[in-house]
């Protein structure tokens, strides 16, 4: 990704996000959103929640339709 903005915004989302102590959730597709040096996974599938997972940890975040717009993944 390359625009600032909208790289700014997914920042936002990631860090608003709910660290997740449980297992790695099941679910029916993944992504990845690769930010400078950092790869984050994107864990998703349902209407309610998606979860990001890194090398620091896993995150919970309600899926919101921005988020797949900016993206570009697929809900």
């Amino acid at each position: 990704m390359d625009d600032h903005e909208i790289i700014q915004k997914i920042v936002g989302f990631i860090n608003d996000a709910i660290d997740w102590e449980g297992e790695s959730p099941k679910v029916q597709k993944t992504g990845a959103i690769v930010i400078g040096e950092k790869t984050i996974k994107v864990l998703y599938g349902g209407e309610i929640e998606l979860y990001f997972q890194s090398e620091i940890g896993l995150k919970l975040m309600k899926a919101e339709p921005e988020f797949f717009e900016m993206t570009g993944l697929n809900n």
